[in-house]
């Protein structure tokens, strides 16, 4: 079973769900096939004209863009996350939207104390260790190791990190935790 999380206006289209799970999907493009079975309205909002998915359609394998992929033919399998977000930009203060950033080089703890630093808060301990939440904004995060080219096996961990909130809050705390990543915190 894949969970597939939606974000921003991409929920209107799904009965207003912010997850759904999908069962029996080998690739990324049954997965989809299999959603606009279930969700007709997604067909417009995730393909162009041409059957293409969207150039401004995020589509997220484990918080890595299938376009760093294999594309659609991205193999799934059981226990997988896709998240789809739509384009982020301007919208009413009621609006969600989302943005996304792949980083390397920063402990986990660090990610979440800037996050907190900026005004959000770990929440009760029933909820993932990888998530922060304030009351304009969540943000919530997966890692891998990837291997650095031309090193002999050598890696770092990479966080992908996905803002979602309303107006333009994502976008906002995005730069200002890039801010506090790149100078150390400082």
């Amino acid at each position: 079973m894949v969970e597939v999380k939606f974000y921003a206006t991409l929920r209107e289209l799904i009965d207003g769900n912010k997850s759904v799970s999908v069962e029996g999907a080998v690739t990324v493009s049954g997965l989809l096939e299999n959603l606009i079975e279930r969700y007709p309205n997604l067909q417009g909002g995730i393909f162009d004209e041409d059957g293409n998915i969207r150039s401004f359609v995020a589509v997220m394998v484990n918080g890595r863009d299938i376009r760093h992929l294999e594309g659609i033919d991205t193999a799934l399998q059981g226990g997988d996350t896709l998240d789809i977000f739509p384009p982020v930009a301007g919208g009413s203060q009621s609006e969600s939207m989302a943005t996304s950033v792949s980083i390397r080089g920063l402990p986990e703890w660090l990610i979440r104390e800037y996050f907190v630093e900026l005004g959000g808060a770990v929440p009760d301990k029933t909820q993932p260790l990888n998530q922060i939440v304030s009351d304009r904004w969540s943000v919530t995060w997966s890692q891998q190791k990837v291997k650095i080219k031309g090193s002999s096996g050598m890696g770092l961990t990479q966080f992908d990190i996905v803002i979602e909130g309303t107006h333009e809050s994502p976008q906002q705390i995005m730069e200002l935790f890039m801010k506090k990543a790149q100078r150390g915190g400082g």
